[in-house]
């Protein structure tokens, strides 16, 4: 297990690099967030989006190994502490089932972008297409279709999915 932790760390030389004394691991996030804090966000984003939770588990790991470090002074890691956010939640998951070019979808995702929801992933499937490749990163969402031809938006919130919906009243409140 050690081995695996390991490696999900990003450490700050090459492997290939001459022999060093330490190889250090950055996590202090100063004025640029350090890799290991992106790395957490960056894969418990793209669990939300695909629904692989074996890069949630990937994700939780880079959090266990600096916890100790973290917990004595939170405020030196603070990307690393808005992935943790966003790991706990509530964090959305927002499909969107539309035509790009058409102005119902244009509108919905106007309306999701001007909203500060900073624990979202939004994912537009375009009806017509088939077999798309996003279909294939996102397995869950292939069954997912408008309704009655309208751009429809499916929310789900910790991975819970609600009813879809076509109508910006009720996105609005399904989100507040």
């Amino acid at each position: 297990m050690l081995s695996h932790q390991a490696s999900l760390n990003l450490f700050f030389t090459s492997i290939k690099n001459e022999k060093l004394l330490n190889r250090t691991k950055e996590v202090y996030d100063g004025a640029i967030p350090s890799s290991n804090s992106v790395t957490m966000y960056n894969l418990i984003r793209l669990a939300r989006i695909t629904g692989n939770l074996d890069l949630e588990e990937k994700a939780k790991q880079i959090g266990i190994t600096f916890s100790v470090q973290i917990n004595k002074i939170p405020y030196g890691y603070t990307q690393m502490m808005a992935s943790l956010d966003f790991a706990i939640g509530p964090s959305f998951e927002i499909v969107i089932v539309g035509n790009k070019d058409k102005k119902d979808t244009q509108k919905i995702i106007k309306f999701i972008n001007s909203i500060y929801l900073p624990n979202k992933v939004v994912i537009l499937k375009e009806p017509d297409i088939k077999n798309s490749l996003i279909e294939e990163l996102v397995p869950f969402i292939k069954d997912y279709n408008q309704i009655k031809n309208k751009a429809t938006v499916y929310v789900c919130k910790n991975q819970i999915c609600q009813l879809p919906i076509t109508d910006i009243k009720k996105l609005k409140h399904v989100l507040f």
